[in-house]
């Protein structure tokens, strides 16, 4: 009958170590879900066969899109101009195979089909027996700073030019001012 009773006793603790390792892992879940959901970047997660699992809120931002209606569609389908997605689906199946991106640039679409650029940095997702799962993408548009350096790698071209222009007048002046003393002189030896 002890034994019984210490079987029931061993039963209970392992439910209840099981139950407080349930609601551990739910809460941590739920953080991560929170962190997801508010860091100020747009994070996808994909499977791989490029179908949506994850779409942050910064996403749907990008993307003028809501998560739940393009979770489980094919990101390329959706998001990605057809010159890319030979060079994307390069990328995506180096990360696959374990190469982590460090930021990989590409042309993305928002829903009224305008282009930004993204910078991603990307990871793949193991199951816990190391069976890849998908990936994970953490991207920022950089169009505008993209759009700023081109800009002013024109002005900085440009203010070389007048430069060049200016050292070259400048040269001319001084040339020009010799020219003149050596006229004076002749001037000045004829009278």
């Amino acid at each position: 009958m002890n034994k019984t009773i210490d079987k029931k006793r061993g039963v209970k603790e392992d439910s209840d170590k099981l139950s407080k390792l349930t609601n551990e892992l739910k809460k941590s879940e739920e953080k991560f879900n929170l962190l997801i959901q508010s860091v100020p970047v747009v994070i996808v997660q994909l499977d791989s066969d490029y179908k949506l699992i994850e779409f942050n809120k910064e996403a749907e931002k990008l993307y003028g899109e809501k998560r739940e209606d393009v979770l489980g569609k094919n990101y390329f389908d959706l998001f990605l101009p057809e010159h890319v997605h030979e060079d994307v689906s390069k990328e995506i199946q180096g990360v696959l195979s374990g190469k982590k991106t460090r930021g990989f640039e590409n042309v993305v679409l928002d829903k009224l089909k305008r282009e930004h650029l993204m910078s991603w940095n990307s990871d793949r997702i193991l199951d816990s027996n190391g069976e890849v799962l998908g990936i994970i993408a953490v991207g920022m548009d950089i169009t505008e700073r993209k759009n700023n350096e081109e800009e002013l790698a024109l002005k900085v071209e440009e203010l070389k030019k007048m430069n060049k222009i200016m050292t070259g007048r400048e040269v001319k002046m001084v040339e020009l001012k010799r020219e003149m003393e050596v006229l004076q002189k002749q001037v000045d030896d004829l009278v």
